[in-house]
């Protein structure tokens, strides 16, 4: 899948790469994923 992303976007996906934490775009987006998705589950209860 490909998506485009504004360069806010971008900019923000690469200051988290900057850390150290992350090695490319898609372990961010991973992790972000996870987050939302145990927020969300907090959310129904």
């Amino acid at each position: 899948m490909k998506i485009q992303l504004k360069p806010e976007t971008e900019e923000l996906i690469q200051s988290y790469i900057a850390t150290g934490h992350y090695t490319n775009a898609d372990d961010v987006i991973i992790k972000a994923l996870k987050v939302l998705s145990e927020w969300e589950k907090e959310d129904q209860e």
